[in-house]
């Protein structure tokens, strides 16, 4: 089950639900009103990288909740190097960019809610067309948490992660980038270097010799140097060390002014890498690295010794 999509279906449809007295009820809900940044959001155990998170926030009034992040759509238009891929694609990078998003809608999507404040934690009650889901949510000064159970699963009893729920923090301040950025900066160090694609797989069939022939990615201060079928494509990066898997955003020029940004998450394990890329630019980030990989690229780097 796909968090993003279902994430935004289930708060498409949100309802926090109650019994409040016609009093206490008014007063729950100004709790909540007005702008909300979004801190985090995870589900199913898999937090969300911030590059997929920023400059979004959730808006409150009355009992309507309206945020971009909920309805955001892209429209799949520009090509680089052809036209739709086929079945054996090649080389990798390319080959992601050869379909891309040029323009990508966010629509302000209305979620009606309501809250009930007299259970302990408090109660949500979501309706999702004929489902109902059930969950929890909390105000505390300058943060508001909600936590929401999949289908047909029990209402949470705290706010922890996990595989039957999605949770979602939210914060009346802009969240401080400071440990974020010490982690980012860690991480980059760690990368440094040169790796040479030892093996992988790309559209369900396994790289083979010719496709790694030559096949490096060496990380910069600046950003990567992606070599690939005799040809070098410089290319920057955005990390996310905090989440697991952590995530990586490869922004490579497409035309004049205009970027495709494939989106990857990887896991570095001493002196080996391991990648995965959504197959083309119109799909979500993967959320792990190995389970159904389907035709999305799944590489195995070795680190070059100085």
């Amino acid at each position: 089950m796909r968090i993003l999509s279902l994430f935004v279906a289930c708060l498409g449809a949100v309802a926090f639900g109650g019994d409040n007295k016609p009093d206490d009820a008014k007063k729950e809900l100004e709790k909540v009103q007005g702008k909300w940044y979004i801190t985090s959001i995870s589900g199913e155990g898999k937090g969300t990288a911030w590059m997929d998170l920023k400059e979004n926030t959730v808006s409150i009034k009355g009992d309507q909740m309206a945020s971009k992040f909920f309805g955001r759509t892209s429209t799949v238009t520009f090509a680089r190097v052809g036209g739709e891929p086929n079945a054996s694609r090649r080389p990798v990078l390319k080959s992601i960019l050869a379909v891309g998003e040029r323009d990508v809608k966010f629509e302000d999507t209305p979620l009606i809610f309501q809250l009930d404040a007299t259970t302990n934690p408090k109660s949500i009650e979501v309706q999702l067309d004929k489902n109902a889901l059930s969950g929890i949510y909390a105000v505390d000064g300058e943060q508001l948490k909600i936590c929401l159970a999949l289908p047909k699963t029990e209402r949470p009893k705290d706010f922890s992660g996990g595989a039957d729920r999605f949770v979602l923090i939210l914060s009346r301040k802009k969240p401080d980038d400071a440990a974020r950025n010490k982690a980012i900066k860690v991480a980059r160090e760690s990368l440094k270097g040169t790796w040479v694609v030892e093996s992988g797989q790309f559209d369900t069939a396994k790289l083979s010799d010719d496709d790694l022939k030559g096949f490096r990615v060496t990380f910069g201060d600046d950003g990567v140097k992606w070599e690939e079928a005799g040809k070098a494509e410089s290319v920057a990066i955005e990390l996310d060390p905090t989440v697991t898997p952590a995530a990586v955003d490869f922004i490579v020029p497409v035309e004049a002014k205009k970027e495709g940004t494939v989106r990857a998450v990887y896991e570095l394990k001493g002196d080996q890498l391991t990648l995965r890329l959504q197959a083309q630019l119109s799909f979500r980030r993967p959320r792990d690295l190995t389970k159904d990989v389907g035709a999305d690229a799944v590489l195995v780097l070795k680190r070059v010794k100085p």
